[in-house]
């Protein structure tokens, strides 16, 4: 399954992951990564033909999730999922905000990373800033959240601080694609 979907063969990626929920009904990696790939499915069909794999998509998450509550990645994508879907496939801002919180509860860094990009899609920029700051004092050896600051300040537009947050990118990993980019 996971060569399939790296190879950008969906449909059936999903089928194998399909197979793995079936043969381990306990592997919450089988059941995030059926909610991965369907949610790339949902994605690029669009409405109204992506409802059915965007539903699957939730509903595989949340049992990727409940299966371990440990699997933090699985919990990012479930809170991505509910605060970017549609009312109609289940989408919910209170939802996606309760696991942002279970999140900080166990990674504050990676809490208060999801946190801020909500606040920065909602424009709510100083409080982007602070979530994106507090990771950087959190973790100043860890690059995610210069970079994601550096983004903040480029949307300001902030360009001095900009600079500064992706050149603190480089500092620490001169190889980091994206700040060079920037």
């Amino acid at each position: 399954g996971r060569i399939a979907f790296e190879e950008s063969r969906v449909a059936e990626a999903i089928r194998y992951f399909e197979e793995a929920t079936t043969v381990n009904p306990q592997s919450s990696e089988a059941f995030h990564w059926l909610g991965r790939a369907s949610g790339i499915q949902a994605r690029d069909l669009g409405a109204p033909r992506g409802i059915g794999p965007a539903r699957r998509t939730k509903k595989a998450l949340e049992q990727a999730v409940h299966l371990d509550p440990a699997n933090l990645e699985a919990r990012v994508e479930l809170a991505t999922f509910y605060h970017q879907a549609p009312m109609i496939v289940g989408g919910s801002t209170r939802a996606a905000l309760a696991q942002a919180d279970e999140i900080k509860r166990r990674d504050s860094y990676l809490g208060a990373l999801l946190t801020g990009d909500f606040a920065m899609e909602a424009k709510r920029w100083g409080e982007a800033e602070r979530l994106y700051r507090g990771a950087t004092e959190q973790a100043p050896s860890k690059t995610e959240a210069f970079y994601k600051l550096g983004l903040l300040y480029q949307r300001l537009p902030e360009f001095d601080r900009a600079f500064d947050a992706f050149e603190q990118v480089l500092r620490l990993d001169a190889r980091e694609k994206r700040a060079l980019f920037q």
